[in-house]
């Protein structure tokens, strides 16, 4: 009786989405229905006729394909003749042979920029450091191409992997000196337009410690360089007359790494933009997604919802385009926690991992859902990970943060006010690591600390109450937590309700306010 219920209450919310228009709110909320009855035939013709009518035929395909496939598991039938009839009008029109307007030239597909490992050099002729330079470039080979934002080539060709299509390309370098005692690793990424130096490392220790199992020198090295990559490409597009797909893609990286209103709106353009250029671009996609996880926070409350059924439309698009890039999975989860269905969320953030192992925020995402599922010892050990990975990411505040959120839930206050000071330092934080902060300082009984931690905290966002932190918690099923959280705030001395000259501000122009 529930399950119908609830399943009249689902297709009630898809058809009003359906008639107001939204094709985004109606697709989340087919998704909805699809997950109390996956045989809901007349909904799944509906979701794949949205799908094709927003240009996503290839997600309208998939749609089929899944719903074929579970008809032929569970009941041994076929999909209805309308069904089928719907499929083949799909395929007709992915078939049909695109032609761009004799005005207009057809849109090219750009290129991610590209990365050539060359060959590690040893000095002299030790076969140790041979061996072990050999090793340092066959994994690094083997780790950066899982990141789709990069193409490498193999740096031993003929020398044509310099040369990119629109100049842009890059080369890691470097060399392994063994000496008595220990080993020296110097490793260089070069801008291979003008061989102008954009990172160098150099790394001193025993082979144990450069070339475990777990590759810990390779990684160090890998984060390092995709992460200068992004900035180098993002300086070049910010001062190109015309950027394309990817250059739009790089722009979009640094909006959203500000952590504010503004920064994220600018990234919504920068990725549409890349996303009108390109249709195919799953990683823009992706990242189009995650722009609408953080305007969850930092937007409009009245908007909650509509951000997540936005956001979930561009992370099926992302993974529908490209299952093996992490960041598609990446997106999906964070949308999926915030929405309290971490049985589905934390496979995604676990598939990220797998596919991407150097992409930080991918174990920073498992940890920040397993602490708000309740499993918060689960959750230190994957933030951990997260700051070991890269401990220059640009989410390196939310990283200590919810570390600190994580040692809070554990009772450990001490762990939890170190972890919450190393996030405030961090100069792109924003108002979540102060409000942390004030809490465990207030439950901490440091009433002076705290008291500091709430000032700022006013800097930030004016007129914040229990009541904005009650929202921002509603993601938590740790009820214990929510409310030790909220005493230790009130403990701070932040109010229950808004002072009277405050009030009047709407909160989303409080949340610009960074």
């Amino acid at each position: 009786r529930l399950r119908e219920m609830a399943l009249a209450a689902s297709r009630g919310v898809f058809a009003s989405r359906s008639a107001a228009g939204d094709p985004a709110a109606a697709i989340a909320a087919a998704h909805r229905v699809l997950a109390i009855d996956p045989l809901d035939e007349e909904t799944q013709r509906q979701l794949i006729r949205l799908y094709a009518d927003t240009g996503q035929r290839n997600l309208a395909l998939r749609q089929y394909r899944d719903f074929a496939e579970r008809l032929r598991q569970e009941l041994d039938v076929a999909p209805e003749p309308e069904t089928r009839a719907l499929h083949q009008q799909v395929l007709r029109a992915q078939q049909r042979p695109a032609q761009a307007p004799p005005s207009r030239p057809a849109i090219l597909p750009s290129s991610p920029p590209e990365l050539q490992v060359r060959g590690f050099t040893a000095s002299g002729s030790d076969p140790v450091g041979q061996a072990i330079a050999d090793a340092l470039r066959d994994d690094l080979v083997t780790l950066l191409p899982r990141r789709r934002s990069i193409r490498v080539r193999d740096g031993d060709g003929a020398g044509e992997a310099e040369r990119s299509e629109r100049g842009r390309c890059y080369r890691v370098e470097g060399s392994v000196r063994v000496g008595a005692a220990e080993i020296t690793v110097t490793c260089r990424l070069v801008d291979g337009r003008d061989g102008g130096y954009l990172w160098s490392e150099r790394v001193t220790g025993q082979p144990e410690q450069l070339l475990g199992p777990d590759v810990p020198l390779a990684r160090r090295l890998a984060v390092a360089f995709l992460r200068e990559i992004e900035v180098a490409e993002a300086r070049t597009a910010a001062g190109s007359a015309g950027p394309d797909a990817w250059g739009h893609y790089h722009l979009a990286l640094r909006e959203l790494y500000r952590f504010s209103m503004p920064g994220l709106i600018a990234a919504r353009d920068h990725l549409l933009r890349a996303v009108t250029l390109d249709p195919d671009f799953a990683a823009a996609y992706a990242r189009l997604a995650y722009v609408h996880v953080q305007k969850y926070w930092y937007g409009p409350r009245e908007d909650r919802e509509t951000n997540l059924d936005r956001g979930h439309l561009a992370a099926t698009q992302a993974v529908g385009l490209d299952p093996r890039d992490a960041r598609g999975h990446f997106a999906l989860g964070r949308l999926l926690a915030l929405r309290r269905e971490f049985d589905m969320a934390i496979p995604e953030f676990e598939q990220a991992i797998g596919l991407d192992p150097v992409f930080a925020q991918a174990s920073f995402g498992l940890g920040q859902a397993l602490a708000a599922a309740g499993q918060p010892a689960s959750s230190v050990g994957m933030l951990d990970r997260a700051i070991d990975l890269d401990p220059y990411d640009p989410h390196l505040w939310t990283f200590y943060h919810d570390r600190a959120e994580a040692q809070f839930a554990l009772g450990h206050l001490t762990e939890a006010a170190a972890n919450s000071r190393a996030a405030v330092r961090l100069p792109n934080a924003s108002h979540f690591a102060w409000t942390t902060l004030a809490a465990v300082l207030g439950a901490a009984g440091d009433r002076e600390g705290a008291a500091r931690a709430v000032h700022q905290l006013g800097l930030f966002r004016p007129g914040y109450t229990l009541e904005h932190a009650r929202h921002e918690l509603a993601h938590h099923t740790n009820r214990r937590f929510v409310a030790d959280y909220l005493d230790g705030l009130q403990r701070a001395g932040v109010p229950a309700e808004p002072a009277e000259e405050a009030a009047s501000g709407p909160d989303h122009l409080q949340a610009n306010n960074f």
